[in-house]
């Protein structure tokens, strides 16, 4: 293994930690980890513990507790309307709390 073939490996691993560290500090998923049940709970310790770890698991796990224990509208709207630009959801920025909430579960239901 070359050096620079060593240096981009580390590099992929640190941003992937990176961006793991910035979506469990993300209120969507503080919230449910927070009303998860330990059963829950551990199983995404052993998620983030397994050596395959891949941030779609942690957001389908997230998106699966907010439906499992409605969550959405305990979420501030700028959030919201974050959720609202991932999943795709036309004209997000000029929609109200309640049509957030509305199309979000509509599309996540899918």
């Amino acid at each position: 293994m070359t050096s620079n073939a060593l240096i981009q490996m580390l590099h992929a691993r640190y941003t992937l930690t990176l961006n793991l560290w910035r979506f469990v500090q993300r209120p969507a998923f503080q919230q449910a980890f927070y009303r998860a049940s330990q059963e829950d709970r551990d199983m995404v310790i052993a998620l983030i513990q397994s050596p395959d770890l891949d941030q779609r698991k942690l957001e389908n796990w997230t998106k699966a507790q907010l439906k499992k224990l409605g969550l959405l509208e305990e979420l501030d709207a700028r959030y919201l309307k974050e959720l609202a630009q991932r999943h795709g959801i036309r004209n997000y920025s000029s929609q109200t709390r309640l049509e957030l909430i509305n199309n979000l579960r509509v599309v996540m239901l899918r």
